[in-house]
């Protein structure tokens, strides 16, 4: 696998002797065995097992990516003109996406067999699962937590409680890192915004953007709820009117340093006061043309206007 990947020579024998010269022991009743040298595989808790196990996986993508282009597993199509998604990994876990057809599914198989098969791995089939996941937090289960924290510290149980010498709100305001759960998981659900903005080029954004047809240059989301959203998309874009104050102390704090302007709107955006153009000058955003022109391209037009060479004005006579 790392002779495929360009792995130099080296490099590759760097890894070899690392793996081949371990020597381990075991505890017998307590006492360590005479050491011993390891002929398969590599010891547990090994710190280099979990960088070669992400290496041996990349095969799996390799063959998943080769199902994909002979036709045998579409995908989700994000839009229409968003990107494909056949499979996602971290680590040890594999999230693969395929349509509703039994062909889809036996080849999908047919590629995890052929992955058993060349690296000597055994696919979990009774661990895989498919579930959903929400974002925002009921508050039964922020109660729920709030009370397990309480019980944890004044000492009580299930069966039998004790007084609570100080009322749950104080103590979440005070020193001692008992933090608003309520309150952290709507700032949570507040810095998606945040990373809207920062992840430009990750892949789930670019799902988002084909999905509900937004402009990728956009630095915030767009602030419409419809029926359309999803239930875990619908929790992230409702925090502003959900809670103004918090999404307001956001809006002050986020601001755009100015580069080239080729991804900032020179009326919508935040890049020059607190607030976007288009509310500090709303007469002349109402007559404009281009609503949502680059600010690069407005720069551009005034340094060119800048290198005109107009003369001195002086009296000419035009007359015949």
């Amino acid at each position: 696998m790392m002779e495929l990947m360009d792995f130099p020579q080296r490099w590759r024998g760097w890894i070899k002797e690392c793996l081949s010269s371990a020597r381990v022991s075991v505890l017998v009743n307590g006492s360590p065995s005479k050491e011993f040298q390891m002929h398969k595989g590599v010891r547990q808790s090994d710190p280099m097992s979990p960088f070669l196990f992400i290496l041996v996986v990349e095969g799996l993508n390799w063959l998943l990516k080769s199902a994909e282009l002979l036709g045998s597993f579409g995908g989700l199509k994000m839009g229409v003109d968003g990107p494909v998604v056949t499979h996602l990994q971290f680590a040890d876990d594999t999230l693969v996406f395929y349509q509703p057809k039994l062909e889809e599914v036996v080849s999908i198989k047919n590629v995890l067999k052929s992955f058993e098969h060349m690296y000597g791995l055994k696919i979990n089939y009774h661990k895989s699962i498919m579930c959903g996941v929400g974002m925002e937090m009921p508050e039964y289960v922020i109660k729920s937590i709030e009370s397990i924290q309480a019980r944890f510290l004044w000492g009580g149980s299930d069966l039998k409680s004790k007084i609570h010498l100080v009322a749950w709100s104080k103590l979440s305001q005070s020193k001692l890192g008992i933090r608003n759960i309520k309150l952290m998981n709507e700032s949570l659900l507040l810095k998606w915004w945040w990373r809207f903005g920062m992840d430009k080029s990750s892949l789930w954004r670019k799902v988002l953007n084909a999905k509900y047809n937004m402009d990728g240059r956009d630095w915030i989301p767009k602030m419409e709820l419809n029926r359309k959203l999803s239930t875990v998309w619908r929790d992230i874009m409702q925090i502003h009117i959900m809670k103004p104050l918090l999404f307001d102390v956001f809006m002050e704090n986020a601001k755009l340093r100015v580069g080239d302007g080729s991804t900032i709107k020179f009326w919508k955006d935040i890049w020059l006061s607190n607030i976007p153009l288009q509310f500090l000058f709303p007469t002349l955003f109402r007559i404009i043309i281009n609503k949502s022109e680059i600010l690069g391209k407005v720069l551009a037009r005034f340094e060119e206007l800048q290198r005109l060479d107009f003369a001195s004005e002086e009296l000419c006579w035009i007359g015949k």
